[in-house]
């Protein structure tokens, strides 16, 4: 969160780069209006995020989180128009980070969007320690948001299956999710570390507050006082247990909740329906999207309905078979 001074500053550096775009009548009333929102809504994320914040420092690190983390569940027409927006912010004060990335915008495809191996993935889980191992298990095994997690209470883990609360409007839209096979014992062994830290606290301080999210921690040892973990709290899990696992280029929640995507279609693409509902997205293409299918997919794709076709030829050869109708019935 930004500091009273540091808005104070960020409040004109936006005004000034505004009233410039407004005296050039470049924009006009309503877009200025949402030029401000956004703005303050991408500096705030970036701060959030333990990134550059400040119109001087944002580079291509700050550039590539608000393409795949901040904007990363839009079309890419909406994040060329949020990136264009802060570009713009950062040549009024002379930085051009943007034009040199010479960033490429495919039509149906994400820009610099990753995800991890499966090898990768089964490196980080073994490697996750504590709170790491809660954090990874629900962003990449159960496809949890960031802010999914951080609004995670005690009172949604339910037996078999967790009450999540996500993106949207009025707080945010419900779903459930089950379990994963190994959800029990992620979820035993925090509870355990959970209960300890609860006891300890009142042990200490009978009166001491007790947060209701499922994932806090203790700020002071001597006088422990309970927490939620921020976001940038929640990366800094991820990156210091892809850093014992050996991951070496950066990754985030989207890296891990595309993964988990990723990892359930490659185990059976008929899972695609179901797939729609756990990420909590509207159609099967804004997660065929997300998950950033690739002409390698599609390859794939086009190589299994050929084995197909071919296994099929062989049988009606072997057999004598004679064509008939789809025994399902076809719904016009």
């Amino acid at each position: 969160m930004l500091t009273e001074h540091e808005r104070e500053w960020v409040h004109a550096k936006i005004e000034g780069h505004l009233e410039k775009l407004a005296r050039r009548g470049r924009v006009n009333d309503l877009g200025i209006k949402e030029y401000r929102r956004e703005l303050w809504r991408m500096t705030e994320a970036l701060k959030n995020a333990g990134l550059h914040h400040t119109p001087a420092k944002i580079g291509e690190r700050e550039i590539d989180y608000i393409i795949n983390e901040y904007a990363g569940h839009l079309k890419v027409k909406t994040r060329r128009w949020y990136v264009g927006i802060l570009s713009g912010y950062l040549r009024t004060y002379g930085n051009h980070v943007v034009e040199e990335m010479h960033l490429g915008w495919p039509k149906d495809s994400r820009v610099r969007v990753d995800w991890l191996s499966l090898e990768e993935a089964v490196a980080l889980m073994e490697a996750a320690e504590g709170p790491e191992r809660l954090v990874i298990h629900l962003e990449l095994r159960l496809m949890m948001r960031r802010c999914e997690v951080k609004r995670l209470t005690v009172r949604d883990v339910k037996e078999g299956v967790l009450d999540v609360r996500g993106k949207g409007r009025y707080g945010g839209k419900w779903r459930t999710l089950a379990w994963a096979n190994e959800t029990t014992d992620v979820l035993r062994e925090w509870e355990e570390t959970r209960t300890r830290m609860v006891e300890e606290a009142l042990s200490l301080n009978p009166n001491a507050t007790i947060p209701q999210e499922f994932l806090i921690y203790s700020r002071n040892r001597k006088c422990p006082r309970l927490s939620p973990y921020s976001d940038a709290g929640i990366d800094k899990l991820v990156a210091n247990a892809a850093r014992r696992a050996g991951i070496t280029r950066s990754i985030g929640n989207h890296t891990l909740r595309r993964s988990g995507a990723r990892f359930v279609i490659q185990a059976d693409p008929a899972n695609m329906p179901v797939l729609v509902d756990a990420l909590g997205h509207e159609s099967e293409t804004q997660t065929r999207r997300y998950c950033a299918m690739t002409i390698d997919d599609m390859a794939r794709m086009h190589a299994s309905v050929s084995d197909l076709l071919r296994e099929t030829k062989e049988r009606m050869r072997l057999t004598g078979a004679v064509p008939r109708p789809p025994s399902g019935r076809i719904v016009a």
